[in-house]
């Protein structure tokens, strides 16, 4: 029965157990947000936040860089069209920014 003391001295056998236990973890932190954000969700306040936290998301990580690229894109080109497309992405992201502060959203929700 020496195989318990050659594995308890074998190095792999320690990194194979801490890659499991903090698989397990990495699974037990998920699952308690998913379960935080679903609770949070039958709450209308926090509903309103989450939703507003999420538009937030979109306009800083798709709508912004984006209308930065047709922006830089347009300026080169100049004319009409250019002016028409940088206000377009120019009024995109601050109707985006309004909705995230409630300034487009019915009193109540």
């Amino acid at each position: 029965m020496k195989w318990p003391l050659e594995w308890w001295r074998d190095e792999k056998f320690w990194r194979d157990v801490a890659s499991r236990a903090l698989a397990g973890l990495i699974v037990v932190a998920l699952t308690g947000l998913v379960a935080l954000v679903s609770g949070l969700l039958n709450d209308p306040v926090y509903q309103s936040a989450l939703f507003r936290l999420f538009g937030l998301i979109v306009v800083a990580v798709i709508w912004t860089p984006l209308s930065s690229r047709v922006i830089s894109r347009v300026k080169q080109k100049r004319g009409m069209v250019a002016l028409i497309l940088t206000s377009l992405c120019s009024l995109g992201v601050l109707l985006g920014l309004l909705w995230i502060i409630g300034a487009l959203t019915a009193p109540g929700t």
